[in-house]
């Protein structure tokens, strides 16, 4: 599954996963206009699917990168 991998502030890394897996770059346009699901003060990293939901500040993202797996 594709994702966006993110390093936050304090250096801790989380991925935010991707559900159209042939718009990574698509999607890492979006996350750096803030756009759709990106628009909030507060991120969704994790999944809701029955696993830990975690969300993150905006501006405590500071490295943002793509992964195909």
């Amino acid at each position: 599954m594709a994702a966006i991998d993110v390093k936050l502030a304090d250096g801790t890394s989380a991925r935010i996963p991707i559900a159209r897996e042939e718009d990574v770059e698509g999607e890492i346009q979006r996350f750096l206009n803030r756009e759709g699901p990106y628009s909030a003060e507060w991120i969704l990293i994790g999944s809701t699917s029955g696993r830990r939901v975690q969300y993150v500040r905006y501006e405590q993202i500071v490295q943002v990168s793509s992964t195909d797996a």
